[in-house]
């Protein structure tokens, strides 16, 4: 998957999908108002702009504020990446008897401070418990490791590779 990010407001990103028939899906998210997807022809990579008709959206309601509230960000070590420390945190319930009798995972960050953008945080509840508590150093997410409420690692999500472009995208 691509996203496309803007490095100063974290709040809104799009990212391009491949549907069951092959063609490229653009989804549009702004966390706060409104959603929007279009289908891309051509080569997608070399689109320097795009407009979305305004009924290619509808409005974002965001059902993840109130539960931002039960979480927490907690500050752990730093790790070594490529000979460079990088900062890591976790995202989880304050309650950990609740996240267990739930099932709910914790998630946990690694940060490439030598980048200094806003966090990009696509998961919604992640992002207001982040927009809550904004105790996230900026930079890079380059890692995110995902645990069970057993405690034993689900998944591991890696950034391959970071593209800066210009990219214009207008809602009409």
């Amino acid at each position: 998957m691509s996203y496309y990010i803007n490095s100063r407001d974290n709040s809104y990103y799009a990212d391009i999908r491949n549907d069951s028939n092959k063609r490229n899906q653009l989804y549009f998210k702004d966390q706060d108002k409104l959603t929007g997807r279009v289908t891309l022809d051509g080569d997608y990579k070399k689109l320097s702009s795009l407009v979305i008709p305004k009924n290619f959206t509808h409005p974002y309601d965001n059902i993840y504020e109130k539960k931002a509230k039960k979480y927490v960000i907690e500050n752990l070590n730093d790790t070594i990446i490529n000979n460079k420390s990088c900062p890591r945190v976790i995202f989880k319930m304050n309650n950990a008897q609740q996240a267990n009798k739930n099932k709910l995972s914790c998630h946990i960050f690694v940060i490439d401070t030598s980048t200094p953008i806003q966090p990009f945080i696509a998961h919604p509840t992640l992002f207001n418990i982040w927009n809550l508590h904004k105790n996230v150093p900026k930079g890079l997410i380059i890692e995110k490791q995902v645990y069970n409420n057993d405690g034993k690692l689900s998944y591991v999500e890696k950034l391959k590779k970071v593209t800066p472009i210009n990219f214009h995208l207008l809602i009409k």
